[in-house]
């Protein structure tokens, strides 16, 4: 969950931030209706701005270390959340489309030279076709 003020993230409350912080307050007498986002979220979460790609969020959560990144606006508003799971996601469509490519030329390559697979001995030279 990404809390906000003034529509800008200013945390977020992870399922970790929970496990964490969730029971060390509940040892000191809170009860879990007492507990607010506040006291549980990670403060100045890192942000990407709408207009980055997929390899601009994989890197911010690669160098820090996260799977959730708040996305904002040109104003610092918030406009969604980007998953590592949507970045996976969204590879994985990418890669499959590229092997589809690839197999349709693999393919038409196959019916040109007849089914059989180039093949030279050890010792032959690779010279161009």
């Amino acid at each position: 969950v990404v809390v906000v003020e003034d529509e800008r993230p200013v945390g977020i409350v992870k399922d970790r931030d929970l496990a964490l912080r969730m029971l060390p307050l509940l040892t000191q007498g809170r009860t879990p209706a007492d507990v607010t986002a506040a006291d549980l979220m990670t403060r100045h979460p890192k942000t990407i701005h709408e207009g980055e790609d997929l390899d601009d969020a994989l890197a911010i959560m690669n160098s820090a270390d996260i799977r959730r990144l708040p996305v904002t606006d040109h104003d610092g508003r918030l406009r969604g959340l980007v998953t590592l799971d949507d970045v996976m996601r969204s590879l994985s469509r990418s890669l499959h489309a590229a092997v589809k490519v690839i197999d349709r030329q693999w393919k038409g390559t196959e019916r040109e030279r007849g089914a059989k697979p180039a093949a030279v001995t050890q010792r032959q030279a690779l010279t161009p076709m």
